[in-house]
């Protein structure tokens, strides 16, 4: 039994000792966690702020222009509305050639 008489650790004094100490550190550790949490951080480079700033401005934007909408249902309504069937054809055949150049 002299291993429990000299075991530190088995004392009732130094028991006492070493629970307060945990508490202490728990304590500690307590105050630290409601502190200021250190949280990661990034920097965008100016190009990708340029291209956040463009897409918060689209997301502004309405999809649809109700003015243009209005005006062109009025030219349809009163039967003014005009195609100019060539350049509607030249249009879709360049627009369809530079699709294929870039695909």
């Amino acid at each position: 039994m002299k291993i429990i008489e000299d075991n530190p650790y088995l004392k009732t004094g130094n028991h006492i000792q070493k629970t307060q100490h945990i508490q202490e550190v728990n304590k500690a550790r307590k105050i630290e966690d409601k502190g200021e949490q250190k949280l990661d951080t990034f920097n965008l480079s100016p190009e990708a702020k340029e291209i956040r700033d463009a897409e918060e401005a689209i997301k502004l934007m309405p999809e649809i222009s109700e003015e243009k909408v209005a005006h062109f249902k009025k030219l349809i309504k009163n039967d003014e509305y005009n195609i100019d069937e060539e350049g509607l054809a030249e249009k879709i055949i360049t627009e369809s050639l530079l699709n294929d150049l870039f695909i």
